[in-house]
């Protein structure tokens, strides 16, 4: 499998930027709330006021200064779904941001409070990289969440960010999503619980994958077959 984006810096979406309450709650979330009146545009989105080093240039789409929240829409497609090893999710954001897939909330940041968000919601203050081009962090694995969402077809990525004050100076999102992205182990293999019939084998990844267990009388030989019961 080899890794594909499905959504980037560059990307069309369509985004409601929020100064007053649009009194729609999360309904904007979900896959069929229909968004055709909402402005046309492409990520990053946000603003900044301040002088440089600022995010202005991971800003492709520019909406005015003191906008509380910024709601977003994108589309993906999936062909697939059983097809799917992996989903991740990464961004460069200021302040806080949650990401829904066809309605479904699969990432939160750590700025932002728990419960529904409010237009206004107020997470903690988190500065975006503030670079020529995109620093997506590590992306996290989202796949619990996220491969249920899918089906096959088109499929909506709905992203929100937040500001921490309307007086900000800043605020921006530029999100990357993607499928199949290898994975490293990052503990074991290791044996564990054996017995004299057999023996667990375990490992540990950065991120969800199919495992495979090759075992034989050593390296690269054939598996000899075990002889049956009695």
């Amino acid at each position: 499998e080899q890794e594909t984006v499905l959504v980037q810096a560059g990307s069309p979406m369509r985004y409601l930027d929020n100064r007053s309450n649009p009194g729609i709650g999360t309904t904007w979330t979900a896959e069929a709330f229909a968004d055709g009146s909402w402005t046309t545009g492409a990520y990053g989105v946000g603003y900044d006021t301040a002088g440089p080093p600022n995010a202005l240039s991971l800003i492709a789409t520019l909406v005015p200064s003191a906008t509380s929240s910024v709601y977003t829409r994108a589309t993906f497609f999936i062909s697939d779904p059983s097809q799917v090893s992996n989903l991740r999710i990464g961004a460069d954001w200021d302040d806080g941001w949650i990401v829904w897939i066809n309605g479904v909330e699969v990432y939160r940041s750590q700025e932002m409070p728990a419960g529904a968000p409010d237009w206004n919601s107020a997470p903690a203050l988190h500065e975006s990289s503030n670079a020529a081009a995109p620093n997506y962090g590590a992306l996290v694995d989202i796949s619990a969440a996220g491969i249920p969402a899918l089906h096959a077809g088109t499929n909506v990525l709905a992203v929100g960010v937040w500001n921490n004050s309307s007086s900000s100076s800043d605020l921006v999102v530029v999100p990357k999503l993607v499928r199949d992205s290898p994975v490293t182990v990052t503990r074991g293999p290791y044996l564990q619980k054996g017995t004299p019939e057999g023996i667990v084998v375990r490992w540990r990844t950065d991120g969800s994958s199919s495992g495979v267990v090759r075992y034989g009388p050593a390296p690269g030989a054939p598996r000899t077959p075990r002889p049956a019961p009695p």
